[in-house]
């Protein structure tokens, strides 16, 4: 496959003429790019970064306006996603720089959508969370309703899962047997 291990994530820069990355924080990214033997002490730093992980959209852009060549580009659909290429890409960054890596990143993921300048892309992720997180409250709140009522859910035509009611987050928490 043409894989070859590095030593660090400097090694990694100086190898690779596009650099993905994604870590759990945005302390993570830091250390990472710019702590000892990260991607920015590789010589010379002319290359692209595009940094997967969900971070906090201010530092993102404060990274980025100490490189020369970053997109932050979080990703959302979680492992099953990665595994099955069904992921979905936010990107920010620069129009020219995001529409030569767009080849890249679809062969990453189903969808690769730039969504304006560096921290667009957290932002947009940022905002698919909150839906998600309102989504899993108010499911808990409907589950915790049908219980109280007696009332399992496979038996109505109106049952969570079906109809105008489907969404991702049923079919991931709520067992097949109680859709």
């Amino acid at each position: 496959m043409g894989l070859v291990a590095a030593k660090d994530s400097a090694d990694v820069a100086t190898r690779a003429d596009v650099v993905l990355m994604c870590v759990t924080s945005t302390g993570a990214v830091e250390v990472a790019v710019f702590g000892p033997d990260g991607v920015a002490e590789a010589p010379p730093f002319v290359k692209v970064l595009v940094d997967l992980s969900t971070t906090e959209a201010p530092i993102t852009v404060e990274f980025a306006n100490r490189l020369m060549d970053q997109a932050g580009a979080p990703v959302s659909g979680g492992p099953a996603a990665a595994l099955s290429g069904t992921l979905a890409i936010m990107a920010g960054g620069d129009p020219i720089a995001i529409e030569a890596r767009t080849p890249l990143m679809t062969d990453l993921a189903a969808r690769f959508t730039h969504m304006g300048k560096v921290g667009a892309g957290q932002i947009t992720k940022m905002i698919n969370q909150v839906l998600v997180l309102t989504n899993y409250c108010v499911l808990a709140e409907a589950l915790v309703l049908a219980e109280k009522g007696g009332y399992r859910c496979q038996q109505g035509a109106g049952s969570p899962g079906r109809g105008t009611c489907r969404f991702e987050s049923v079919e991931s928490h709520v067992p097949a047997d109680d859709r």
